[in-house]
């Protein structure tokens, strides 16, 4: 069985490991963005060996409402087009009801990040125990990794700082967080991935491929 380089490595990764089983059924988080589109490709080749069974859920935040909704639509035709098994869900974060229920749970009022945190593990515990779901995976790497390290350390988290993001935590995996974004890049390219791009990067071509711009906030 002929693998691309990125999958091989995260299968010996995933078999070292242990956070997965064959014949499990995995519940991606699907932004639309780079490193979840990477991922699902990785999944789908890796799929005939450990049998899994794939769903992608994508999580609209309303926070923009000009590409939120294109977004959205992406992701839901990109599903349609591999006959995954989808769901979505659209975030009401400025509701009074969300930021009570979440400021009754803190002795601080919650911002808008915390907010859309909280309510994105919501939904997807929900809907994995809805779909039956083993695991629900996220597409975090080491750039982010790194990048949370840092960011703990330098706000004095202590040794708490050191551990960075788990691999794994209830029911949520991070199988990518040995691998660099360049190394999800170099795949995108290899394949021709089409995904949508961060606010904060400019619209760029890839492979004669125009993307745009999603939020990843997982």
């Amino acid at each position: 069985m002929k693998w691309s380089t990125l999958a091989e490595r995260t299968h010996q990764e995933l078999k070292r490991q242990a956070i997965f089983d064959p014949h499990e059924h995995l519940l991606l988080g699907f932004s639309g963005g780079l490193d979840s589109m990477v991922l699902l490709h990785v999944l789908l080749e890796l799929q005939p060996y450990w049998q899994w069974k794939l769903s992608a859920g994508h999580i609209d935040h309303g926070l923009r409402p000009e590409y939120d909704e294109k977004e959205s639509a992406f992701c839901r035709h990109y599903a349609e087009k591999l006959r995954l098994p989808y769901l979505e869900e659209k975030l009401q974060l400025h509701a009074p009801e969300v930021k009570e229920y979440y400021s009754s749970k803190s002795t601080q009022s919650p911002g808008l990040e915390s907010l859309a945190r909280a309510e994105r593990y919501r939904i997807f515990t929900t809907w994995a125990e809805d779909v039956k779901a083993d695991a629900v995976l996220t597409a975090h790497h080491a750039n982010d990794q790194a990048e949370t390290i840092l960011y703990r350390l330098l706000t004095g988290s202590g040794m708490r700082g050191l551990t960075g993001i788990p691999q794994e935590r209830g029911i949520f995996r991070r199988p990518f967080l040995y691998v660099l974004r360049r190394d999800l890049e170099d795949y995108a390219r290899e394949k021709e991935l089409p995904f949508c791009e961060d606010l904060s990067n400019a619209t760029k071509t890839l492979s004669g491929i125009k993307y745009g711009t999603v939020l990843s906030f997982f």
